[in-house]
C-alpha cells in the first residue's frame, strides 16, 4: 500500500497500473517482482512520469495538470476526483503512446523497437 496516493509517485504508479492494462502497453510493466521480465517501471516513474502527472508542477515545468476538473478539490485530497484525475492522464498517454506506436508501424520500423519481447 503506498503512503501518500495524491503524491506525484502514488499517482504515477496508479497510472502505470492502468496502462498495464491498455493496449499499448497490455501486460508490458513489471509491477511484481514475481512475474516474467518486462519493462520496469521504477525508473519510469523516478525520472519521467512522476513529473507529467504531480498536482504540483515545478515552476516553468510541464504537467498533465491542465486537466479541467476541481483542481481545488483534488488538492484538498478528493478520492473521487482522483480517480478522475488519474484516468485522464492514462488516457492522455495512452492516446500519445498509440500513436507513436501506429506511426512506426506506418513507416515500417522493426517491430522490435516498439514491442516488448518475449
Amino acid at each position: 500500500m503506498m503512503s501518500n496516493p495524491f503524491s506525484d509517485i502514488g499517482i504515477a504508479r496508479r497510472v502505470i497500473g492502468k496502462l498495464n492494462k491498455r493496449s499499448v502497453f497490455l501486460n508490458m510493466f513489471e509491477l511484481s517482482l514475481v512475474e516474467e521480465p518486462k519493462i520496469k517501471v521504477a525508473s519510469i516513474i523516478k525520472f519521467a512520469l512522476r513529473y507529467l502527472v504531480t498536482l504540483t508542477p515545478a515552476e516553468g515545468k510541464i504537467s498533465l495538470y491542465y486537466w479541467t476538473g476541481n483542481k481545488k478539490a483534488l488538492e484538498d485530497r478528493n478520492e473521487e476526483l482522483l480517480d478522475s484525475y488519474i484516468e485522464f492522464c492514462t488516457n492522455q498517454l495512452d492516446v500519445y503512446f498509440s500513436a507513436i506506436k501506429k506511426r512506426f508501424r506506418e513507416v515500417g520500423c522493426p517491430q522490435s523497437l516498439y514491442q516488448v519481447q518475449s
